[in-house]
């Protein structure tokens, strides 16, 4: 575990019927001490073929493979591993997240101070592991991707 960084495996799947889910991924092993991912897995599915098509395939795909790289590295399992920087927000019903860094930049970008967190993704009450769409549209870590016009594919 202390020869490399971070070992990524991607691996060609076929899609299941009626499905839009471009790909999927995750850590596998972690860290015993610090739970940094060390190893992680990307599917990528078969109907991607039909939506990587045009002018801007390469793009997309790229785009795609480096959101599925943001779940392997820390999009993902934020009720186990990130607890402390989540809360429900009353007022928007979305679970937020409140990590300090994450939640500075928020306040600045958006130009708002009073900012609690900035919304996941919410799925039948629990946390997804995405941002939140409804909030955030088309942001690189959203659910669904941009292929020209919006298509609502999952990533």
């Amino acid at each position: 575990m202390n020869d490399y960084d971070l070992l990524i495996r991607v691996f060609w799947k076929t899609s299941q019927a009626g499905s839009s889910t471009l790909a999927t991924a995750g850590p596998v092993l972690r860290h015993p001490d610090s739970q940094r991912p060390v190893t992680g897995n990307v599917s990528v599915y078969s109907n991607g073929d039909s939506n990587w098509t045009g002018k801007s395939a390469l793009t997309t795909a790229a785009d795609t493979m480096i959101h599925e790289f943001g779940h392997i590295i820390s999009f993902i399992s934020f009720d186990n591993m990130q607890k402390q920087h989540i809360i429900m927000n009353d007022t928007i019903k979305k679970w937020v997240w409140t990590g300090p860094i994450v939640l500075q930049r928020a306040k600045a970008y958006y130009n708002c101070p009073s900012l609690v967190g900035v919304p996941l993704q919410t799925t039948s009450g629990k946390v997804g592991g995405h941002w939140d769409e409804e909030f955030l549209g088309a942001e690189m870590m959203t659910p669904s991707t941009m292929i020209g016009e919006h298509t609502g594919a999952s990533v």
